[in-house]
């Protein structure tokens, strides 16, 4: 168990490095912070992270950089990361999403993550129907659809 840890830490620092070096985006986090992430509560439980990982839906590196840059965006809006942490700050968790997604388009794109892509179309294309949705959300979700249907269509 000890080796898998250290084999975590390992990605995680490598990955965290690879935004950095080639994509000058700044995070920290820690495995704890992680592990609290995966485990919190979300208004989502129908989109698993762990499902589409083992279903090889999106590649895994494409979901954790996801993750992490979306955790991060919270925690620089000192947002806490607690197991309650998209109930409590469910408007801030929305923009950060957003934001994360923002970001990680040239990443994808780069990184030749189609699944990634095609699975956020998907998914950008179901909270465009969440009628609670703010105006200036919706308004970045369409912008953010078109950008991820035009970079699938480049890959």
């Amino acid at each position: 168990m000890a080796y898998q840890k250290l084999l975590c830490k390992i990605a995680l620092r490598n990955l965290l490095k690879m935004l950095k070096e080639k994509y000058n985006y700044e995070c920290e986090t820690s495995l704890d912070e992680l592990n609290i992430w995966f485990s919190a509560q979300t208004p989502y439980p129908e989109i698993p992270i762990d499902k589409l990982v083992e279903e090889n839906m999106v590649e895994d590196e494409a979901i954790m950089t996801h993750e992490i840059i979306e955790l991060c965006k919270l925690k620089k809006m000192n947002i806490k990361i607690t197991y309650d942490v998209f109930i409590k700050y469910a408007k801030k968790a929305e923009l950060a999403h957003i934001k994360s997604l923002e970001i990680e388009l040239p990443i994808a794109k780069d990184m030749k993550w189609s699944k990634f892509i095609k699975l956020y179309i998907r998914n950008i294309k179901a909270y465009l129907r969440n009628p609670y949705l703010s105006k200036e959300l919706k308004e970045r979700y369409q912008k953010l659809l078109k950008q991820y249907e035009e970079a699938l269509e480049t890959l």
